[in-house]
């Protein structure tokens, strides 16, 4: 599954912050993978893996200077890789 959603780059929050859009859309450029895993004699049959890649294309931060001269920012989406394995019974 791939999605793409646009949000204002100057907004602080997000426009759908409890994601009561229809799908699953994620803000800015985003992948999901979920991959059935042959069976073999050691593991069964049901087994999937899953990757879940969000705002690949890191869009989204806003700079802000801070009262101490750093810059601070502030992320809608952060950058993130997460995967694992799901097994059914």
């Amino acid at each position: 599954m791939a999605s793409y959603r646009w949000i204002n780059g100057q907004a602080l929050t997000p426009i759908d912050m409890f994601n009561a859009s229809a799908g699953r859309v994620d803000p800015y450029f985003s992948l999901f993978f979920r991959q059935a895993i042959p069976g073999t004699g050691f593991f069964p049959n049901h087994i999937e893996a899953i990757v879940d890649l969000r705002n690949l294309l890191a869009q989204g931060c806003v700079p802000v200077l801070g009262n101490d001269g750093h810059t601070v920012y502030l992320v809608q989406s952060a950058r993130s890789v997460s995967g694992g394995v799901a097994f059914t019974f």
